[in-house]
């Protein structure tokens, strides 16, 4: 399994990746990147099973920084890891096409590495099995995203569609 970890906090990154290395259950190339630029950079030159990214740590807008890196890796899954524990980031970081959302205090090396393999078989089988179907399953996300934020489906189908 190869990963990109994109996140400014890069003694966090050393760290969990000598973590990973110290459990010795989990196999995976895990290289770094301290911002957006260098996530493109890495992305543009090779292929990576899933991107683990801390938006915040490096201040940027979310949905921006998701897309642009979608942009050059569009099925790569991506898994928010962060330290910010709150229920309105992680719905708005899946609703932007964050695959998962952890948090980084919460994150056991082989219980995280778990989390990324499963992301990463997901994906994988929803790209294969909803490939015809998006328009259904992008209605049915603005219908779930609507109730939970309380706005009318109409609102939220006409900002995702603006973006």
């Amino acid at each position: 399994m190869k990963l990109l970890h994109v996140d400014r906090d890069q003694k966090f990154v050393h760290g969990f990746r000598n973590d990973l290395l110290r459990s010795g259950n989990v196999l995976c190339d895990l290289e770094s990147a301290a911002n957006l630029g260098e996530a493109r950079e890495h992305l543009e030159q090779d292929n990576y099973d899933a991107v683990l990214i801390d938006p915040w740590s490096l201040e940027i807008d979310l949905a921006t920084g998701i897309r642009e890196l979608r942009d050059v890796a569009p099925s790569t899954p991506f898994v928010v890891l962060t330290s910010m524990n709150d229920n309105y980031r992680a719905i708005e970081a899946v609703a932007t096409g964050a695959s998962d959302y952890l948090i980084k205090e919460q994150s056991q090396p082989e219980w995280l590495m778990r989390r990324v393999r499963y992301t990463i078989e997901r994906a994988k089988r929803n790209a294969k099995v909803h490939a015809v179907a998006r328009p259904h399953l992008a209605h049915r996300w603005r219908t779930t995203v609507a109730s939970v934020f309380g706005k009318s489906l109409d609102k939220v189908a006409h900002q995702t569609d603006a973006k």
